[in-house]
């Protein structure tokens, strides 16, 4: 379980919006929280996340596949798919970079 690829990617995936998020999640923790300030630092998270969403170079998901392969030490599977399979992801891919990119 704690090898298998989609928790890989997936735990990689979550560690990467959990980074950007900490400072935000700290802040409203706060007991003497400034409102205009974490409504700023709301709409800052909110605008990276969409970048990361948007970019076309998948910078950010390529950083968290590339550690997740180091961390499975070998090329990352492609699960089999099929074209009636209905209870579990079934996206078309032709790498594995791919299918996780779309199924997670």
């Amino acid at each position: 379980m704690l090898t298998d690829p989609p928790f890989l990617v997936s735990l990689h995936l979550v560690r990467s919006v959990l980074d950007e998020t900490k400072g935000l999640s700290t802040q409203l923790q706060a007991k003497a929280i400034d409102l205009v300030r974490a409504t700023a630092e709301v709409e800052r998270v909110s605008e990276r996340l969409s970048e990361w969403r948007l970019d076309d170079t998948d910078r950010k998901y390529s950083e968290s596949f590339a550690a997740a392969v180091q961390m499975y030490d070998d090329d990352i599977p492609m699960p089999f798919v099929n074209k009636r399979q209905s209870h579990r992801n079934n996206v078309p891919a032709d790498s594995a970079f791919d299918y996780y990119k779309r199924a997670v």
